[in-house]
This record gives C-alpha cells, structure tokens and sequence, in this order.
C-alpha cells in the first residue's frame, strides 16, 4: 500500500514539473513552429503584424471544452513586451474584442486590459517582474486562456503573474506579439512543452 502512495505521489509530481518554465537558448527552441523578430526601430510601441490562428498551434495543451489556449511564448530582449489576444488577424481598432498582455522588463508593472478600454482587468507591480527576464536566455510566457478567464505565468512564480475574467475571451481566435521600439527582440511560439535544454 505504502508503495502504491509513494508510486502515486512521484507520478503527480513528474506531470505537475514536466511542463515547469525555466530559461532556454535559442538552440534549445529549434523545435518551436513560429519565430518572430523585431529591429530596433524608433522609440515607440510597434504595431501587432503577425497574426497565429490559435486553431493552428499544434502545441495547444487544451485539458477541456473550455480551454481555448495553453501554450508558451518564449521571448528575449531588452525591452518591454505585449502579447495580443484577437478576434482578428489585425492590428485593433475601436470596438473590437481584443485583449493586451502588458509585462514590463525595465518596470515592475504587468498588465491585462482590453484593448481601447478605459479601464484595466488586472495589473500588478512587484519588485520581481524586472527579474523574469535573463540576458542572453529567452524566458517562457505561458498563457491559459480559457472561455471565460485568461491566466499569465512566468518562472518563478507557483500563481498566476496575472489573471482576469472576461466573457469575450471566447472570441479570440489569433495570438500575436508587439514590443517597444529601439532595442531588438525575439519571440518563439507553437513550442513543445518538454524542451531539452
């Protein structure tokens, strides 16, 4: 009996680590199906321009009907990055169902919010946001996205980064990054959730 625990309690612990974020080289991520970079180009934020169907991520770990999106985003920079979530596959205007994931790499502020919208579904300043992020290494983002709620989780961390509830969350459809001008940056997405590093 004492061995069946013991058999059950090890097997529990290998399927809640195997998926556990640690930080990646670029030649570790060889396997990931997407990869997008950005130039420095001015100061400012740049425009969402590459649009990934979530229908099209092959590395979608969706445990239920409800889950729409469970996938990592791998990204090194030095900069501040956005993760877009959309209905569409472009940059959002006014009136449409879009929602920004904001993470500051040279701030502690991180944020959700719907996009063109006043107000602001979570945001968390801490301390160790500015410690996410490792030079030279790309760090894992992982998104849950769910019918009604969306979770944002970084190394380090056992809870969400950030979390927010929204019934429009079953409307998105594409998944696409953005950054802040003037330094270069790199995203790897569609990645296996076991990487060899």
């Amino acid at each position: 009996m004492f061995d069946l625990i013991t058999k059950f309690l090890y097997l529990s612990t290998f399927l809640l680590t195997i998926c556990i974020a640690e930080h990646y080289k670029r030649s570790d991520l060889n396997e990931c199906h997407n990869k997008i970079d950005f130039k420095a180009d001015g100061y400012d934020w740049q425009p969402f321009k590459t649009f990934i169907p979530i229908s099209s991520i092959k590395n979608n770990y969706m445990c239920d009907n409800d889950t729409i999106l469970n996938t990592k985003i791998y990204y090194n920079g030095e900069t501040n990055f956005y993760i877009l979530l959309s209905e569409h596959p472009y940059d959002p205007k006014p009136g449409d169902n879009a929602v920004k994931i904001f993470v500051g790499h040279h701030t502690n502020d991180a944020e959700i919010y719907k996009v063109f919208s006043k107000g602001t579904c979570m945001i968390r300043n801490s301390e160790s946001n500015s410690k996410i992020f490792k030079k030279d290494y790309f760090t894992p983002v992982e998104l849950l996205l769910s019918k009604e709620s969306l979770d944002v989780f970084v190394p380090e961390r056992e809870e969400p980064l950030l979390s927010c509830e929204h019934a429009n969350f079953a409307k998105m459809k594409y998944v696409s990054v953005s950054y802040y001008g003037g330094t270069k940056s790199e995203y790897f997405v569609d990645c296996p959730c076991e990487i060899k590093s």
